[in-house]
């Protein structure tokens, strides 16, 4: 067992008994909804892996090679978190990307050749190098955690699925969960088990 010390103390508890305040973590707003969150552990290595809901798919993730744990985290409509709708977009970003990026390349070989020709340089080469800056402006901010995942921080989720490490963003946060889960600590290093 190798541990890894933090530079500030974080809260570490037992995920199947835990228990999360009926608060949003972000604002700290009467919770209406819940956030859930999908976990997993890769079996046979020393690394903890946490894969965000949108990203599971049973062609990838073997059960028998994995093992998930779901948390459910109370928070308010404005911060209400949809796996679903989320994941659509991030397709749909990146495939706009995608595209957007095979147009900048010919633009940029239009340019190329029209500038060694002595040709005027089409305009449409400019917006489409625009377009491929714009897409990977969106695709970084919908790659971003949510507010959600910013507030609620896992720092490490150990092998055998059980125990969680979560900065706690909010410190008024943090003292209602350690007040609710009488079981969880705060804790200043991580003890990450290999298999």
């Amino acid at each position: 067992m190798e541990k890894k010390s933090l530079d500030h103390p974080v809260v570490r508890f037992d995920i199947s008994t835990v228990s999360f305040p009926e608060v949003c973590p972000v604002c700290l707003n009467e919770a209406t909804c819940y956030a859930v969150f999908t976990f997993g552990t890769t079996m046979g290595t020393n690394t903890s892996l946490v894969h965000h809901p949108i990203e599971l798919s049973p062609q990838v993730f073997r059960s028998e090679s994995r093992r998930f744990r779901t948390v459910r985290i109370p928070v308010c409509d404005d911060h209400e978190f949809i796996p679903d709708e989320f994941s659509r977009l991030r397709l749909i970003c990146v495939l706009g990307t995608i595209v957007s990026a095979l147009l900048a390349w010919a633009a940029f070989a239009i340019i190329r050749g029209s500038s060694i020709l002595g040709e005027p340089i089409p305009g449409w080469t400019f917006l489409a190098i625009g377009w491929f800056i714009l897409a990977l402006l969106v695709t970084a901010f919908l790659f971003s955690p949510s507010p959600v995942e910013k507030a609620v921080d896992v720092i490490y989720f150990d092998l055998d699925g059980q125990l969680m490490y979560v900065d706690f963003k909010s410190p008024e946060y943090q003292r209602l969960f350690l007040k609710r889960n009488p079981r969880a600590e705060l804790v200043d290093e991580i003890e990450i088990k290999s298999s």
